[in-house]
């Protein structure tokens, strides 16, 4: 929480990238909120573990021979290609696209700042 207000903080004008003084300013919402923790906060999984559920009914009812419905999709469409590739290294990308993420942020920060006046 702290991160993401002050990188969503240095894009606007005028305010500070002090992180103590965004950690001081977030310390001070969270106590004068007065609306107890709840007991058990895993108890938030239950909702959506019906969604979970569900996929796993259609995907039983749907694919009961596990062929695919797509029969005439050409194997070497574009997109087809793209998008398979994408499922076959999909925790590569879900971790390399973190740092590069961040490495945006922080070079569109360094470069707002070189041009904007302190």
């Amino acid at each position: 929480m702290i991160l993401e207000s002050t990188i969503a903080g240095s894009w606007y004008p005028g305010t500070t990238h002090d992180i103590h003084a965004t950690a001081a300013a977030w310390e001070k919402d969270t106590i004068k909120d007065e609306t107890p923790a709840p007991a058990n906060p895993n108890l938030l999984i239950l909702p959506h573990a019906g969604w979970f559920m569900t996929g796993v009914v259609l995907g039983k009812t749907v694919y009961k021979k596990k062929e695919t419905l797509f029969k005439k999709a050409d194997p070497n469409f574009f997109l087809i290609r793209f998008f398979s590739f994408c499922g076959r290294h999909s925790l590569l990308i879900y971790l390399l696209h973190q740092p590069v993420a961040m490495g945006l942020f922080y070079s569109f920060d360094f470069v707002r700042s070189l041009f904007s006046k302190q």
